[in-house]
């Protein structure tokens, strides 16, 4: 019989980073988790699925331009191996324009890198950023369905983004070299800049990892 987890992680305003010690595991990630920026609500709903919920006007996004910075989106981060395949389904509510769910690299709050699926005009958007410096670099891409599978793997060096519709053939779109590996982490996060929340589940997450 499956074992199913429910769990809610209720943080205070002033806090950052929500209970750590009464966080349940998720067989799918072999590491200890954290939870940054206040998620709305946080659900373990089974080995290898969970829900965060971005709540009011939340955001992580560099304009090119450098007009802004919005560094406030709910995140769900791990250490991983110095190698390693991350991937999962993402599917937002999409409900408000930019709502929007991704998986993340993260060292701090000027230097991450996201595949981002998110709502633009009435239809799912697949937007890449690379973040260096707080100086960002972006693609953008027309995914194949509302729901994706998205994938992040390192070997040595080198890092990429990949794109599936069904978790079997994937497409690489964009590869990379991340300027500080040594401080890193793998997650995700949810969005929703000018709505009152986006509810995002994360499913069949799969994690490999390598010394």
């Amino acid at each position: 019989m499956k074992t199913h987890f429910w769990f809610f992680v209720l943080c205070l305003p002033s806090l950052t980073v929500c209970g750590q010690s009464s966080l349940p595991p998720i067989k799918a990630i072999p590491h200890p988790y954290t939870l940054l920026e206040n998620p709305k609500e946080f659900k373990v709903l089974s080995d290898n699925s969970i829900v965060m919920t971005a709540g009011k006007e939340t955001d992580l996004h560099n304009p090119a331009n450098g007009s802004y910075f919005r560094h406030n989106a709910p995140k769900f981060l791990f250490k991983p191996d110095a190698n390693f395949v991350f991937s999962a389904q993402i599917k937002p509510s999409f409900e408000n324009q930019y709502d929007g769910g991704a998986i993340l690299l993260y060292s701090d709050k000027e230097n991450w890198a996201k595949a981002l699926l998110q709502y633009i005009d009435k239809k799912p958007i697949l937007g890449i950023s690379v973040v260096k410096d707080q100086v960002t670099d972006d693609a953008y891409f027309i995914p194949q369905g509302k729901d994706v599978f998205l994938r992040i793997t390192k070997v040595g060096k080198v890092f990429n983004f990949l794109t599936s519709p069904d978790g079997k053939e994937w497409t690489v779109i964009r590869e990379f070299v991340y300027q500080k590996p040594e401080q890193i982490r793998i997650g995700f996060y949810s969005q929703s800049p000018v709505g009152n929340s986006c509810r995002v589940e994360f499913s069949d997450i799969t994690y490999r990892g390598n010394k």
